[in-house]
């Protein structure tokens, strides 16, 4: 890797004290400031050493990018090194390509890593990167046996970070909720199985709170016995009633749960919709783990 490094916080002097977009917005694409950092990253991955201790380009994972990404037309495979060449050109000349080749290599930088032993590291490296150069975008982790991580659209604020937080030391309903959010924020969102997450990620936090010897119980009886006896729990922050309340908000309002014959339902929620039931979902789990909603 080349010894390019970004500079933390900095801020060049002619764009102090005004507003300006390279510096205020965050980049959906690849902008031509992160080209070369990216390459040389990519390269870094992209070299390996064969029997003879030479360094040789790992074709191996160009052909199998190749085919996992659908491309049109192959690589120049003349030589490997011009294949990686002609990706490298492809990522520049078409916008969409080089998040997906950003996108296949976190999610399967274990393999394409295979005699490194930290790969968390590796991943750590291109995020500074991205964030950086004011990208849109980051690597995210996936709950899986095996270090992966795919591309996730990144928030103006702490949201992603919370939720890894919660999800290093909260046991399932940080699975759930890591999940709901890789649902939300990746390039390919899908705000039903976002929402589902985010529900189950509230019921795995609230049970052993609320229900501990009912392991068949949902969301609907924790919130039916907060409301029932609420006078068995405490809440930090003032009644247990609001805690059921924001329970019964994420739970009723999850409307593709079960099928209807009813047209007026919409058939999945929205986007919007399953943001704000992640963001309940991480304040409700963050309470239950994290004891300021418990037993008296």
């Amino acid at each position: 890797m080349s010894s390019w490094r970004a500079v933390s916080n900095f801020r060049p002097l002619s764009a102090r004290g005004s507003e300006d977009p390279r510096f205020d917005t965050l980049h959906e694409g690849f902008p031509p400031w992160l080209q070369e950092p990216v390459f040389d990253w990519l390269n870094s991955l992209l070299h390996g050493k064969d029997g003879a201790g030479r360094t040789q380009v790992k074709a191996w994972v160009l052909k199998d990018m190749q085919v996992r990404l659908r491309f049109q037309s192959p690589l120049d495979w003349s030589y490997d090194y011009l294949a990686r060449a002609d990706l490298f050109d492809r990522m520049v000349r078409y916008s969409d390509l080089p998040l997906d080749v950003l996108d296949y290599v976190v999610f399967h930088i274990a393999e394409i890593e295979r005699s490194r032993s930290d790969p968390e590291r590796t991943v750590a490296v291109l995020n500074r990167l991205l964030r950086e150069g004011g990208s849109a975008w980051e690597a995210t982790p996936v709950v899986a046996e095996k270090p992966s991580w795919i591309l996730t659209h990144r928030q103006l604020g702490p949201v992603a970070q919370a939720v890894q937080e919660v999800g290093s030391s909260s046991g399932r309903a940080g699975e759930h909720l890591t999940t709901a959010w890789v649902k939300l924020a990746s390039r390919t969102p899908d705000p039903s199985a976002a929402y589902r997450e985010a529900v189950r990620a509230v019921e795995a936090a609230s049970k052993p709170v609320v229900l501990p010897n009912d392991s068949l119980s949902t969301l609907g009886k924790v919130i039916s016995a907060l409301r029932q006896k609420p006078s068995k729990w405490t809440f930090e922050l003032g009644s247990v009633e609001l805690i059921a309340d924001m329970c019964d908000s994420i739970w009723t309002s999850q409307l593709d749960r079960h099928g209807t014959d009813d047209a007026t339902v919409p058939l999945s929620v929205t986007q919007e919709q399953a943001d704000a039931a992640v963001h309940m979902a991480l304040v409700l789990t963050r309470y239950f783990t994290g004891g300021a909603v418990r037993a008296v």
